[in-house]
């Protein structure tokens, strides 16, 4: 939406004060009487469903057709579970959705996902119940046979779980070398059905390649006893790049699916040009010009050193934007960036302008991604900001609104 629009749609009229004591009025968005969140001062996220669709077949032909189960955990990397999992869902090469929390997994189902999700986290025995009446499969790593035997003699039908195995990283999971017993024992109940076994790798090049020795000894060990534990997947995003040993029979690859790179952005660009999903905007909120002397934020972050033209944009820490992007980043207003100055607080966040003020109340304002203006890569921000791209990502307020264009 374009500014003048924007302002006519809002009920809103430009501020800006000068020392010349420039008349102003507060500029104010009926966000009430309008649901449109583009049409208010923000902020909101676009998140573009043609590079969704786009990561996706790039990981599909680089893992060479192998099913996806796409991690869609911490609200989707940011980008709106349900929103997010309602688009990959339509697309072939994605097989479902691994979730760590239950009610991550209950919202898809809530919200009409029909396609296999796994849970990677704990569950309760009533959890686990609950997801297993509503078609979500669990990952075990304990003795829980007599349960779902029991459940599925009520159901009428197999429940299928995944193997969590740890062999190595040691967040979860049941340890290699005492999982065949389990294995035995949940293969011994009637009613249960493996479709898969997991393993997390530690992203040690050398030690990885041991944890998928490990795996695979397991799943063949399994094997023998005519045990069949599923499809084998331990590859993340990480392994997908780097680690071709790790495609298996399925990957779970997460922040590439969202366009962004796992670990050096300018060495993994040159294997596969993803492109990032997500743009967080907001609008200019008060454009004003400090004397010689005046300041912003507490404890006088900045003291402006001349006259110069400030604005402010209702964008804070409580929103997701690290507070170390004050004087490291900047934001796109139109075709320009202006630099992130003073400091970040819950709720806002400050740019300098310069000498004219060349920004308007209502200008739409790109933190990162893309814009018609040009675009701001969502590495350069983690990196300046002191952050790793995941944090940037899923550190994203779930409440902001999500526009899918």
């Amino acid at each position: 939406m374009h500014r003048r629009q924007f302002l006519t749609t809002a009920g809103a009229m430009p501020l800006a004060f000068s020392t010349a004591g420039a008349s102003a009025c507060t500029a104010r968005a009926t966000a009430e009487a309008n649901t449109d969140p583009t049409a208010t001062f923000g902020p909101w996220i676009e998140v573009n469903r043609e590079h969704l669709t786009g990561n996706v077949e790039q990981v599909s032909r680089r893992v060479g057709g192998r099913p996806i189960l796409a991690v869609i955990k911490g609200d989707a990397y940011g980008h709106g579970l349900t929103g997010t999992a309602r688009h990959l869902e339509s697309l072939p090469a994605v097989y479902g959705f691994a979730v760590f929390k239950v009610e991550e997994a209950l919202s898809l189902r809530n919200a009409g996902i029909a396609k296999p999700v796994l849970v990677l986290g704990p569950a309760t025995d009533e959890e686990l119940e609950t997801l297993v009446r509503r078609d979500i499969m669990p990952s075990i790593y304990e003795d829980r046979g007599a349960l779902l035997a029991r459940l599925a003699s009520q159901l009428g039908k197999p429940i299928k779980v995944q193997l969590y195995l740890d062999t190595g990283l040691g967040r979860t999971g049941v340890p290699y070398h005492r999982a065949l017993p389990l294995v035995e024992t949940l293969a011994a109940h009637e009613g249960i059905e493996f479709d898969g076994v997991l393993t997390a790798l530690t992203e040690d090049p050398e030690f990885d390649r041991e944890q998928l020795r490990r795996l695979n000894a397991l799943y063949g060990e399994a094997e023998d006893r005519g045990i069949d534990l599923g499809r084998r997947h331990a590859a993340s995003s990480a392994g997908v790049f780097h680690l071709p040993d790790a495609h298996l029979d399925m990957v779970r690859p997460g922040v590439a699916l969202y366009g962004c790179y796992p670990g050096d952005p300018e060495l993994e660009r040159e294997e596969m040009a993803l492109q990032p999903a997500m743009s967080l905007k907001a609008r200019v909120m008060l454009v004003k010009q400090l004397r010689t002397g005046d300041s912003l934020q507490y404890h006088r972050a900045y003291v402006a050193e001349r006259p110069v033209w400030v604005a402010t944009l209702p964008v804070g820490y409580s929103d997701g934007l690290p507070r170390g992007a004050a004087n490291t980043c900047s934001v796109l207003v139109g075709s320009r960036r202006y630099p992130l100055v003073a400091g970040v607080t819950s709720n806002h966040s400050l740019i300098e302008v310069g000498d004219e003020p060349t920004v308007a109340v209502g200008d739409e304002a790109l933190f990162f991604g893309s814009a018609d203006g040009g675009s701001i890569d969502h590495h350069e921000v983690a990196d300046l900001a002191g952050v790793s791209v995941y944090s940037l990502l899923i550190g994203i307020n779930p409440l902001l609104p999500r526009v899918y264009i």
